[in-house]
């Protein structure tokens, strides 16, 4: 992304009267760019309206993050999510020979900068049918490095291939990833796999209409060219989207360049494209080829992505197995896990 790019996406930014400012800086790998970060930072801190809150988030893969960088992030206050799948057969099925660099690096960060490994860092495993036997060992090895923040999500994709008849093992891996988390729990009151977290009195999500939050508009995405989406999962710069279903359903909510006169109008003709979309709207209507997401108990608390679905077909109900495996299962150990007040969550 040009300087130019990035100063016009602080001044549509610090231009809104929301009283809660967020930038979140993703890729590819945003530290390869990381004058261009700090710049942005310091501008945005510098330019913040008084009154506001400014959330400074980022993603990396962990491999530039030195003392240097964390340095900087710590005394900005940078959430910094890393993505590693723990174990050292899980990280080779995703990165072959990073595994090393990454368990080194974490261990450096825990003991020279602690407020930031334990204030500002998350590890984010991505769960495949590939690394599904080693969940729980690359969790319980988190756990052991007093990781704050845990998050699990199943992968993405239309090449995922699944088999119902693997249920047992991942409902044996999850099992084992409550009961390591509840150990932490009873011992700490710390809940560090984001997944079991819950609140008490927090309501559940709507189980009728939009699958997410995109049409609402209060997040865009700007691509290293300037190009406007309202999520990362839509910006062009670092996939191609030649599955069927993405292109049928994505292609045409396309909102076009940063600089454009009317980027006003066509983010509302945007939310009101994405309200007529069977694909991010009708949650009650989406399912697996052998379940109904409405005749599911977890339906109120399911996260499907709906560009996950476009990846996998070209249905816009069809909701992948997997997806859908993880997500049940997952959330049958959350509920069995004890709500906590907004401070331990």
């Amino acid at each position: 992304m040009s300087e130019e790019t990035a100063r016009r996406v602080l001044d549509r930014l610090l231009g809104s009267r929301a009283r809660e400012l967020a930038i979140g800086f993703y890729g590819g790998e945003p530290l390869l760019a990381f004058d261009l970060v700090r710049r942005t930072v310091e501008e945005a801190e510098r330019r913040r309206p008084r009154g506001s809150r400014l959330l400074l988030s980022l993603s990396t893969n962990g491999l530039l993050l030195d003392p240097e960088k964390v340095a900087f992030l710590a005394a900005h206050r940078v959430e910094t999510q890393v993505s590693f799948d723990g174990s050292r057969a899980a990280q080779d099925l995703r990165a072959p020979g990073t595994f090393g660099v990454l368990s080194d690096r974490l261990e450096e960060l825990r003991r020279l900068c602690p407020a930031f490994y334990e204030g500002l860092l998350e590890i984010a495993i991505i769960v495949t049918p590939d690394n599904l036997h080693t969940l729980a060992e690359s969790v319980g090895l988190l756990l052991e490095r007093r990781v704050p923040r845990i998050t699990l999500g199943p992968v993405m994709g239309g090449s995922v291939r699944w088999e119902r008849s693997r249920e047992r093992e991942l409902d044996g891996q999850l099992r084992l990833v409550y009961r390591r988390c509840r150990f932490v729990y009873d011992r700490t009151g710390r809940v560090p796999v984001t997944l079991f977290r819950r609140t008490l009195g927090r309501p559940l999500a709507k189980e009728r209409g939009a699958m997410c939050g995109i049409g609402r508009g209060g997040l865009i995405t700007v691509d290293v060219d300037g190009e406007v989406s309202t999520c990362p999962l839509l910006a062009r710069s670092y996939q191609t989207f030649s599955a069927p279903g993405l292109r049928r359903w994505v292609e045409p909510l396309r909102i076009g360049r940063l600089d454009a006169p009317d980027l006003g109008g066509r983010l509302e003709r945007f939310r009101a494209e994405v309200r007529r979309s069977p694909l991010f709207m009708q949650r009650e209507r989406k399912g697996t080829a052998r379940r109904r997401c409405a005749d599911c108990r977890y339906r109120a608390s399911c996260r499907v992505c709906p560009v996950a679905i476009a990846h996998a077909g070209e249905d816009p109900h069809l909701v992948p197995e997997f997806l859908c495996a993880f997500n049940r299962l997952s959330l049958k150990y959350r509920e069995r896990f004890p709500a906590q007040l907004d401070l331990l969550a």
